[in-house]
């Protein structure tokens, strides 16, 4: 790759348009000095780098990482998975950008949850990386493609592709936001617990009695409900558990009558597994039978 050497200070991120052997075209990035800088200490850095190919029927983003001064400049943002295709709206074909800010209108209109901005290196927005990331643990895949519109949720591999429709990925990334949102009130609150205890509580115990962290209302239905694998707990998550069933269980019996049933079962059930396992073992042992 060509290289140039460019002023120390802050470079100016800029782009060019060129027209793509690969059809449509080409959106490069790259830096430029900034304005009214002297060739005091220069640095070397990668002349330009594809960051968007516009096609009438779809468009492709290599998203990269433009941190001049660091070791990843210009490099796939999010490793192994180097490039994002979007197909084009229903109805609708994506116009050749001919100038710089033709190219900015084009990245307006990217969906939500996107990058529109090429300074930042494109890409998906920094709370929504997580996507790529996790499609990027996947062997061999290089691409992710988005299709369709609100109401397509495909989810697939083909070859060197991951398919996902534009539905799935809009409920993906409002899932995401809602859980840094619960986070978030969870964080606060306990740094407000912890602040309580340590300052008003601690000068005063009869005006300020001490409080309990609260439970988050839907905590272990959220902790349950993701993935499907079975939930590991802790020896005290699990003594914390049966205390909670303990408290609730009157309201237990009124509102899940069955599922308490269910559970009352199945506690007898490995109850009565452990007791023919503790007599088989002793049997085992040829005990006598005063043990």
């Amino acid at each position: 790759m060509k290289s140039r050497l460019v002023p120390a200070g802050v470079p100016e991120p800029e782009i060019e348009i060129e027209e793509s052997n690969d059809g449509g075209v080409d959106v490069f990035f790259f830096h430029s000095a900034p304005a009214g800088s002297t060739l005091t200490m220069p640095v070397l850095i990668p002349l330009r780098e594809r960051i968007l190919n516009v096609q009438p029927d779809h468009l492709t983003i290599w998203p990269i990482n433009v941190r001049p001064d660091k070791d990843d400049y210009l490099l796939p943002k999010y490793g192994t998975l180097e490039r994002i295709r979007l197909t084009k709206p229903a109805r609708t074909s994506y116009e050749l950008p001919e100038s710089r800010d033709d190219v900015i209108a084009l990245l307006e209109g990217l969906p939500d949850g996107f990058s529109k901005q090429f300074e930042f290196g494109l890409g998906l927005l920094w709370e929504n990386r997580f996507i790529c990331e996790a499609i990027a643990d996947i062997p061999g895949i290089d691409s992710l493609v988005l299709h369709g519109g609100a109401a397509v949720r495909t989810a697939r591999i083909d070859s060197s592709l991951y398919i996902l429709g534009l539905g799935r990925f809009h409920e993906l990334r409002r899932e995401l936001a809602r859980s840094a949102s619960r986070h978030q009130r969870a964080a606060r609150s306990e740094k407000q617990l912890l602040a309580y205890q340590h300052l008003l509580h601690a000068a005063d115990r009869d005006a300020f009695p001490r409080k309990t962290k609260r439970l988050q209302a839907d905590a272990i239905a959220d902790m349950t409900n993701v993935g499907g694998e079975r939930t590991k707990l802790s020896k005290r998550y699990r003594r914390s558990v049966v205390k909670l069933v303990n408290e609730n269980v009157e309201e237990l019996a009124k509102a899940e009558p069955q599922a308490l049933l269910s559970l009352k079962a199945d506690i007898e059930r490995v109850t009565l597994k452990e007791l023919i396992g503790e007599f088989e073992a002793k049997l085992s042992k040829n005990l006598t039978e005063k043990h």
